[in-house]
Order: C-alpha cells, then sequence, then structure tokens
C-alpha cells in the first residue's frame, strides 16, 4: 500500500560518504513504490560519531532512518539503546530506525550479500574461502557465508590483532568450519590455496580505483572473486579476475539488497515483491 501523504526522511552516515549511490537507490525506490521520500548523504567523522547518536534522540522530526557505512559499522552498535539479536551477533550495524519509541539497529549488509549471491548464480557451498578485511563489512559477510555452507574461512587484515578480534567474535558463533587468522604476507599461498575470494576492505573504492588489495599474480582462472565494492562497478580486484577469466561479482546487487532490506525495516513491511530490482540496477548504472 502506498502512503503517498507521508514524506519519509532518510540519510547515510559515514566518512567518507561522498561516494554513496544511496540517495539514487532510495529515489528509485521511492518511485516504484510510490513514497515521498528523502535522503542526504552526511559525513560524520570518528570523533563526532557519539554526539551524532546523542542528538538522534532529539532529532525524531528529522529523520525515519539512517544507514551506516564505512567506518562506523562497529562503533555504532554501543551508541544504540537497542539492536536487534542479529545485529549483536554481527556486531555491527549498518541500519538504524528513529521512532518516537527510541532508536534501534539492525544488519542489513549481511542479506544483501546473500541475495547478490543469488542475484550472480554464484555458490560458497563447499568452498575454501578468504576474506580480505575484518571491519563492519566482513562481519557481516561472515555471517552469510555461514548460512551458506563454505568449508574453510581464513581472515587476512593488515592489522592482524584486529583479524583475531573478528576470529573470537565468529568463534562463538557455533559454526562448523575452520576459521583460521594471517598477515598480509600470507596473502599469495592462501589466495593460490582457496577458491573464493572476497574483498570487505575500501580499497579499490572510488576515488582509488587504481589500487587493488591483492596483485593480480594471486588470481587464478578457477578463482570466484566478490567484491562488496560497487563504485566502480568493476574494481582492479574484478578486472585481474577477467583478465584470467576468473569468475567475477561486483557489489551492486548487495549494495541493492541491502537498500531494500533497510526500507522494509524502516516501513515496517515486505516491499521486496512490488520492485523492478532490473531496472534499479539500470538506473543506478547510467549513474556510474
Amino acid at each position: 500500500m502506498n502512503q503517498p501523504d507521508r514524506l519519509f526522511k532518510f540519510s547515510v552516515i559515514g566518512d567518507p560518504v561522498e561516494h554513496s549511490l544511496s540517495p539514487l537507490l532510495f529515489r528509485a525506490l521511492g518511485n516504484q513504490l510510490g513514497l515521498e521520500l528523502t535522503y542526504n548523504k552526511i559525513k560524520i567523522a570518528k570523533e563526532d560519531l557519539p554526539g551524532f547518536f546523542h542528538n538522534l534522540q532529539q532529532q525524531i522530526e528529522d529523520y525515519d532512518g539512517v544507514n551506516i557505512t564505512i567506518p562506523h559499522k562497529h562503533d555504532v552498535l554501543k551508541l544504540l539503546e537497542k539492536a536487534d539479536r542479529t545485529a549483536k551477533i554481527i556486531q555491527a550495524v549498518n541500519c538504524v530506525k528513529l521512532t518516537n519509541a527510541g532508536v534501534t539497529g539492525t544488519n542489513t549488509d549481511w542479506i544483501g550479500f546473500i541475495e547478490n549471491l543469488k542475484e550472480g548464480a554464484v555458490s560458497v557451498e563447499g568452498k575454501q574461502c578468504v576474506i580480505l578485511g575484518a571491519g563492519g563489512v566482513a562481519r557481516a559477510v561472515i555471517y552469510a557465508i555461514s548460512r551458506s555452507g563454505v568449508k574453510e574461512l581464513a581472515i587476512v587484515n593488515r592489522t592482524i590483532e584486529r583479524a583475531f578480534r573478528l576470529s573470537e567474535l565468529i568463534q562463538a558463533w557455533d559454526l562448523n568450519f575452520d576459521v583460521s587468522v594471517h598477515p598480509l604476507e600470507d596473502s599469495q599461498r592462501l589466495c593460490l590455496d582457496s577458491e573464493v575470494i572476497i574483498n570487505c576492505t575500501s580499497v579499490g573504492m572510488t576515488p582509488g580505483i587504481d589500487r587493488s588489495p591483492i596483485p593480480v599474480q594471486f588470481v587464478q582462472k578457477e578463482h570466484i572473486l566478490i567484491d562488496t565494492i560497487y563504485t566502480p562497478l568493476e574494481t582492479q580486484f574484478l578486472k585481474f579476475g577477467k583478465l584470467v577469466h576468473a569468475t567475477v561479482l561486483n557489489g551492486l546487487g548487495m549494495f541493492i539488497a541491502q537498500g531494500i532490506a533497510s526500507l522494509e525495516y524502516w516501513l515496517g513491511r515486505t516491499v521486496r515483491d512490488q520492485i523492478n530490482v532490473k531496472l534499479l540496477r539500470q538506473e543506478i548504472i547510467r549513474e556510474l
């Protein structure tokens, strides 16, 4: 049911946030659903995050929902009055809802990742995976693949202590696969020995589009390369995959699916069956 007399006000916060195409996505979603909405980008530095969330409860009229992007997804959790079970398990929040009852949070990134795998006809079931990164995106992706039958997981991160903290977190999920933690120096061996490589870092994102989290020498034809970045659509990481004819999957499907799940969380109802995802994808690509 459309709600034409109701203006919904959403935003995304992060640092950087200039690259975000969320306003475009939600404008297109609003058009398809007949919803009147606004969606703004707000740059919030790490040191300003507590103050922003402290003021949210006094700004109910200014926001209905807020998306969270890099680098705040983990830090937001401890600033919320309430978070749902999934956000607490993942220990990362990318979606916040504001009502008169308070400020609550959830994680829709993991839903976006699973939907992207389905849309791209890519499976991680029974496969050895390497995760590059140990931040909020990595947490959600690992939660997603833990529900998708992954065989073995290696976490590679520049800061090994952060990777160990992530490993300790996910060990509490009662996993049925092995998890190991490695420094960057182990990347070549791990990548060559694995079947799936997933970039959960911001390396390669606009404006640093000439960068890749791994060099081309680490990539083989048999690999599945998955990037959680969607700007640009084809990162240097994925270009390396194409050079050797590996299977590649960009982050656009994840971005769209997490946005739809966020909107459903804010509206309190299902809208996915009313959305033309193919048309959404085309509209976003035209802007890239």
